[in-house]
């Protein structure tokens, strides 16, 4: 279990059946406060680089928690990110997560392309056996230059 201010706090997960359809559901604690992607395009899409920095930090700790555990995001992006009034950013949306140290992972381990082209290492377009800790290191990293620079609109 990922313990950090900045990871939104798993409840619990378990197997939901529809029909013949099994799914992987995971409880997660509320978060108020508003997508990092609003809160960019709340102010003109760029953010001064004090708080983008600041922001970062936060968002940077949180995922040495998570990677800590072995367990890779997979979709990281300013709208799986939230920020809270007082300016604490937190992780979200685990539901793409691997863990890579085990078979298990989550219902989407396996497969076809997962996550967001926009933020994702070019090797994840290999297959999920290419997806490793620096795949969410690289989506942090476009994230924090768009952020920084306003060269994608979002």
């Amino acid at each position: 279990m990922i313990k950090h201010p900045s990871v939104v706090g798993v409840l619990g997960h378990g197997i939901v059946k529809q029909g013949e359809q099994e799914y992987i559901a995971i409880g997660m604690e509320l978060v108020v406060g508003e997508s990092y992607e609003d809160y960019i395009k709340a102010n003109g899409g760029k953010i001064e680089w004090q708080s983008a920095a600041e922001d970062f930090r936060q968002i940077v700790t949180g995922m040495q928690a998570v990677h800590r555990l072995q367990v890779v995001h997979r979709d990281l992006k300013p709208a799986n990110l939230m920020r809270k009034k007082n300016g604490l950013c937190i992780i979200v949306d685990f539901g793409l997560s691997k863990n890579t140290t085990n078979a298990m992972g989550t219902a989407s381990m396996t497969g076809a392309f997962k996550g967001t082209p926009a933020y994702s290492a070019p090797e994840v377009s290999l297959g999920s056996e290419h997806v490793t800790l620096s795949t969410d290191v690289f989506a942090m990293g476009v994230i924090f230059y768009e952020v920084s620079i306003s060269n994608r609109e979002i």
